[in-house]
């Protein structure tokens, strides 16, 4: 998927609230920046380890999504939300991140590994979940960023449709798409 359709802007109206604190955001109001640290760390947060196996990883890009922010908010325009601005700044930074782990190897010198390494690395997660998020990760990125930001990030499709730059129908047809996609999956796993 390509990340420069996360940098177009759009023109919803701003509520007088979000406006009020993207002006104290710019103007760097003593504890503007941690309010709204604490206003979206959670969220973003989660998108980031919905999409970055390794929780150290996705720590690491969601804060960097964060600092991306600091740097980027006096350029922000306020075309688009607040929120669906930071969205795109974070999906940039995992799709930044699956490049980077593409031309990285898998190979881990056998001194970095510690000792007990298969008893401490055991998987509590159901199989179940297992099960989802092996078929969840198979799906193409575009399939897989749309099912997360709805069912993860409980995003309505209109905020899907900001984040993506894509129609509110499009959002629709092409969550409904991922979700055969993924049903499809499953049921293959199942037999």
């Amino acid at each position: 998927m390509d990340s420069e359709i996360y940098d177009k802007p759009v023109c919803p109206n701003q509520p007088d609230e979000e406006k009020q604190f993207i002006t104290e955001l710019k103007n760097e109001v003593p504890g503007a920046f941690e309010k709204f640290f604490n206003r979206y760390w959670r969220v973003i947060m989660r998108l980031c380890l919905t999409h970055i196996q390794d929780p150290a990883e996705a720590e690491d890009a969601a804060i960097e999504t964060f600092a991306d922010a600091a740097k980027g908010l006096k350029k922000f325009r306020g075309e688009a939300r607040l929120s669906s601005w930071l969205f795109r700044l974070a999906l940039n930074r995992i799709f930044k991140h699956r490049r980077h782990q593409r031309n990285q190897s898998n190979f881990v010198p056998i001194d970095d590994c510690p000792e007990n390494a298969a008893l401490t690395e055991l998987n509590t997660t159901p199989p179940e979940i297992q099960d989802l998020l092996t078929a969840l990760n198979s799906l193409p990125v575009r399939d897989q960023l749309f099912l997360t930001l709805r069912y993860v990030n409980n995003l309505k499709l209109r905020e899907i449709a900001e984040i993506t730059g894509a129609k509110p129908g499009a959002v629709a047809m092409r969550l409904k798409r991922a979700e055969a996609k993924l049903r499809r999956r499953l049921m293959r796993r199942e037999k």
